[in-house]
This record gives C-alpha cells, structure tokens and sequence, in this order.
C-alpha cells in the first residue's frame, strides 16, 4: 500500500472515530484548527488539508520576504472558515507527496472554500493530472471572471511590466515560464505553448512555474 493511501485509511478512521464521517452523504466534517497560508489548513483532527486546485501566494519563511498578496489570502481564508463546520465530499478525496489530504472544502452545498478563494483574487488555478475536470473547468471560469474584475492581487499582477513579458508553457504539465528558465527550455516541442502576456497564461489555466516565478515578493510585516 503506498503513502498516499494509507493516509487516506488513517484519516477516514481518526474521522469515523471521532464521530465525523456522515455515511449517508458520503462526507466528512470537519473544523479548522489554523490557517496556514491560503491554500492550506489544519484540521481540529490534526490532519493538514491542502485546498485542491489552486495555489495561493506563499507566506515567507526563513527571513524570506512573502509573495505578494500572502497575507491578504491568508485572512480572507480565515474569515472563510472560522469557527465553521465544514464538508469534504469523500469521492474527492486524495493525498499529495507531503502528506497533506488534497480535498474541496465546503460551506454549504453551494459554496465551495476553494473557488471562493479564485473567484475572489486570493488564490490562482493550479492543475494537476488527475484533477476533476468540471471542477477545474469551473475554477478557471470564476478565475478568468476575477482577472477581467481585477479582483484581489490581479490588479497589480496583470500591470507589472512582467504582465507584458512572453512566457513558455508547457501543455502536459499546464505550467508556464520566463523565456530565460532552463525548465522551460527543455520542453518537448509538440507539449509548448507560447504565451503574448501574463495575462494570456493565466487566462489560458496555466499556472507559474516556482523556479521562475515572476510573482513580486514584499516585506512580510505589513
């Protein structure tokens, strides 16, 4: 059995334990302990959730400054989530090579933790294979509506002087990157796409690549 799935067992038993796991809607509920950034939270359970499908500007650590519009998402993910009891359907349910559980929160049946998160400029689509492709199709719509409302960080984002720069993706991975990244220069010719603008990357779903990121960096004591 590998890691991932053994964290999944673990976590459906400490669920089942602790009286969380509805069988008859086939969900699990849960509580918020701590916001980490805003893409990620840790369960009263003790169990690290990482918002799946999306990526949110990172917290610095170590004296490294934060990416711009970190903290902001951070808050706005707290406010979300607060004191609230919360839903993960159990047929979405996955786990990353850290460990954490790749999940969709819920509010309500109606509100989904993390398009709230797109659709209010405080995090970006981030695909991965494997992902459900209705839900990563809704995200990247509620995404392309924040981008043309210039919501939460796409204001600054699409008006740096790098908004104007091309940029390289890669088809199979859906990541992008500066004309300068080794990365993106050894990207099999039939998986590249190139892109006019950040905008144009971004528009398209594809998602930064973290080696080159063009995402500024601002003080973290703000």
């Amino acid at each position: 059995m590998n890691a991932k799935k053994k964290i999944i067992i673990l976590f459906l038993f400490f669920c089942v334990f602790c009286g969380a796991f509805n069988v008859n809607a086939a969900r699990w509920q849960v509580r918020v302990k701590k916001v980490f950034d805003g893409d990620t939270v840790v369960l009263m359970t003790g169990e690290t959730v990482r918002l799946q499908g999306i990526d949110a500007p990172e917290i610095g650590h170590n004296g490294e400054k934060d990416q711009y519009f970190a903290r902001e998402a951070r808050s706005f993910l707290e406010r979300l989530v607060r004191g609230r009891t919360l839903t993960i359907e159990t047929r979405e349910l996955s786990a990353d090579r850290f460990g954490r559980i790749l999940a969709y929160l819920y509010i309500s049946d109606r509100e989904c933790v993390n398009e709230m998160m797109v659709a209010n400029g405080m995090a970006f689509c981030f695909p991965h294979k494997g992902q459900d492709e209705e839900k990563m199709a809704r995200l990247l719509s509620v995404q392309r509506s924040a981008m043309n409302g210039l919501r939460g960080f796409w204001a600054r984002i699409l008006s740096m002087k790098a908004a104007r720069d091309r940029y390289i993706g890669n088809k199979k991975s859906k990541r992008f990157h500066t004309m300068q990244c080794g990365f993106g220069r050894r990207i099999y010719y039939k998986n590249k796409i190139l892109f006019s603008s950040l905008r144009e990357a971004f528009y398209a779903g594809f998602a930064p690549c973290r080696k080159c990121t063009v995402w500024p960096r601002v003080s973290g004591v703000r």
